[in-house]
């Protein structure tokens, strides 16, 4: 879990440094212009495939600079209206797809949205099940929260589900579990 406000220097840092080993990206976010940006701007190259889950109609009708025709690039579309075990069988699908052929990161950028939207554990039990089969597809996956937007309860709780815990602040990343 990398707790900091989703588009800070922290959290862009740890991006980084969580994308860099592999040759897969899966993003599941609701900014998709902001990590496609961050692709062009940090890399020397792309990677084999990129895959953005999101529930936004014109991902990319705003990105400048990139010939999306000429990337390895898929958009799955989400219905805002689905649920937590549609959303866990949309991403089961995709890694499916992709397990096979490379390294996978995995970049689920949308908890504090899931935790605001649904029951604690609803949430709970969804991430579960959604960290296993990431851990099944041996993708790094790697959950993003703005931890100023829990309570510090809530916080507790998911914070004993993850493996290890990072504040990203500025460059810096501190190791909490």
């Amino acid at each position: 879990m990398v707790k900091a406000p989703l588009e800070s220097t922290g959290a862009n840092g740890a991006r980084i440094h969580l994308l860099t080993p592999a040759n897969i990206y899966i993003f599941v976010t609701r900014d998709p212009k902001q990590r496609i940006e961050l692709i062009r701007d940090q890399f020397s190259e792309w990677p084999a495939s990129t895959i953005v889950i999101t529930t936004k109609s014109q991902p990319f009708s705003e990105v400048d600079g990139i010939d999306l025709e000429t990337i390895p690039l898929e958009i799955v579309h989400l219905n805002k209206g689905l649920g937590l075990s549609s959303l866990g069988e949309t991403v089961s699908r995709v890694l499916s797809e992709h397990e096979s052929t490379g390294k996978i990161s995995l970049e689920f950028d949308i908890l504090s949205e899931i935790i605001k939207k649904f029951e604690v554990q609803d949430v709970l039990q969804f991430l579960r099940g959604f960290t296993a089969r990431c851990d099944r597809s041996d993708a790094l996956s790697h959950y993003y929260v703005n931890p100023k937007a829990q309570s510090e309860s809530v916080m507790n709780v998911f914070e004993q589900l993850f493996d290890l815990q990072v504040e990203a602040k500025g460059l810096v990343f501190e190791s909490e579990g």
